[in-house]
């Protein structure tokens, strides 16, 4: 039969992949400083107030590993970021106690609206008169929902501002 040629490979061995297994299984040794087997030189110099200069020296076999673990790491990281944002946002959202807390709150300034806008205009204040001084009236009473805008929506609401038919 006829021989093979066995291909040579244009990446040369020193470029070659770190043995998966023992990356897997050594990774506390491998890239830990404070382990006695690791392989990673890291050293610190201050090079001005507040600043310092990271150096890493590693194997030349372990740069695609290391490099891959701090991608992965970024990675992880940033998902973990999304999800607890995603999941902070859920929790505003899907807690009833609070939007019905919000709903009962928004239900007394419109009743408290309405009590002050009747008694303004029983005092014979005009309509755009009533709804101002109902709005100074809330704001005396420290009403965080007084606003001039949502006072007036409050009276129409409750169907204030419809003339009487005779």
């Amino acid at each position: 039969m006829g021989t093979r040629s066995q291909a040579v490979s244009p990446i040369p061995s020193s470029f070659a992949a770190p043995d998966v297994n023992r990356l897997l299984y050594d990774l506390n040794s491998v890239f830990n400083p404070l382990h006695p087997g690791c392989e990673v030189s890291f050293q610190v110099s201050a090079v001005r107030e507040g600043y310092v200069f990271l150096s890493v020296a590693l194997p030349e076999g372990l740069t695609r590993a290391y490099i891959a673990l701090l991608e992965s790491m970024t990675l992880m990281l940033r998902s973990v970021d999304v999800k607890a944002r995603s999941a902070a946002a859920q929790s505003k959202v899907c807690d009833l106690s609070v939007q019905e807390r919000n709903i009962q709150r928004v239900a007394d300034f419109e009743a408290k609206a309405v009590a002050h806008y009747d008694r303004f205009i029983a005092k014979g204040c005009d309509s755009a008169e009533a709804v101002r001084l109902t709005n100074a009236a809330l704001k005396s009473e420290g009403e965080s929902l007084a606003y001039y805008q949502w006072v007036k929506d409050a009276i129409r609401k409750a169907g204030r501002f419809r003339k009487h038919r005779k």
